[in-house]
């Protein structure tokens, strides 16, 4: 089997290139734009400086058997809104829709999308209503927007063709490498400062990229996956505070953590515009997980505490 991951140089592209990469009688192809500095000899590199349409038509992929794309534009700093979403537009749709179209065209049998739980919306009411799967799709920002177009490109040009797909909506992902939020709530703990995060009681489902490289082995050989979409999670959700709390131990850092009432605080940030972090801090996004495990008979593999373990390790 032959398979080509696109983004193979970012947080999740690196971790599936490793996790495929033990796996016996599998050829890997990385797609990426750079060099690696922990490139592994066994696969073939495809380094571009430039990735966009007109690179992804001259790609030879009539040797390629599953694709695994997890390239795209997540965090645009310094641009407007225009130039935000015409990134993402060319990003995360067009370059998803011509890659897609030049697979099937290719006879490429398997398209998995890494895609997000965003797809589904910002946040849940409480924790007895998660998203899942046949939820009617409610995206607000620009980044859920394109996530979501990609997806029906993606599903008209399987449709048409002989390609399979397989979506995955996960929410947060962390692990070593992590970058973005979640590298921000390690590097508060390991300052040791005082932290307005007590007894906060949000619960939000989160997914160790150990579990995300499981799931997406599991539907390269579960044909049951096919033609399907997917909302994933660790087993257990985590408050704000209990993350920052399983961070601590993890990192063997005291925590002090005081209360605020969510009003004022939210009042501040929404003053000083900030009203999505007060949004990931005190709000709930919660996601169903039984259909994985009744569909595919999959479960998750790590948790929290194993994770946060694994990135303190390779910290070392």
């Amino acid at each position: 089997m032959r398979i080509l991951i696109t983004g193979a140089n970012g947080f999740i592209g690196q971790n599936v290139l490793a996790s495929c990469s033990k796996e016996k009688e599998v050829e890997l192809v990385a797609l990426q734009r750079t060099a690696s500095g922990k490139s592994i000899p066994e696969i073939e590199y495809w380094l571009y400086p430039e990735i966009n349409s007109e690179t992804i038509s001259s790609l030879d992929l009539s040797s390629i058997d599953v694709i695994i794309h997890a390239l795209a534009a997540i965090d645009i700093p310094h641009k407007n809104e225009d130039e935000e979403r015409a990134v993402y537009q060319k990003v995360n749709v067009e370059l998803t829709r011509v890659l897609a179209s030049q697979a099937a065209i290719a006879g490429v049998k398997h398209f998995i999308f890494i895609s997000s739980i965003k797809v589904n919306g910002e946040e849940t009411s409480d924790t007895l209503k998660p998203f899942c799967e046949t939820d009617i799709p409610l995206p607000e920002d620009e980044y859920a927007h394109s996530k979501l177009a990609a997806e029906n490109h993606l599903k008209t040009i399987c449709h048409a063709s002989n390609m399979a797909y397989t979506i995955i909506r996960p929410p947060l992902v962390y692990g070593p490498g992590v970058k973005g939020n979640f590298e921000k709530l390690i590097k508060l703990v390991r300052k040791g400062l005082p932290l307005p995060f007590a007894k906060m009681k949000n619960w939000r489902s989160v997914l160790a990229i150990d579990n995300l490289t499981d799931f997406i082995w599991t539907c390269i050989e579960n044909p049951k996956a096919k033609n399907e979409t997917f909302l994933i999670a660790d087993k257990d959700d985590v408050s704000t505070t209990g993350l920052l709390i399983a961070i601590s131990e993890a990192y063997k850092k005291s925590l002090r953590l005081f209360y605020i009432p969510k009003t004022p605080l939210r009042w501040l940030l929404v003053c000083i515009g900030k009203k999505n972090i007060y949004r990931k801090l005190y709000s709930c996004l919660i996601v169903r997980k039984d259909k994985a495990k009744v569909l595919l008979g999959w479960e998750p593999i790590s948790d929290l505490p194993s994770q946060l373990r694994k990135m303190v390790e390779r910290e070392k």
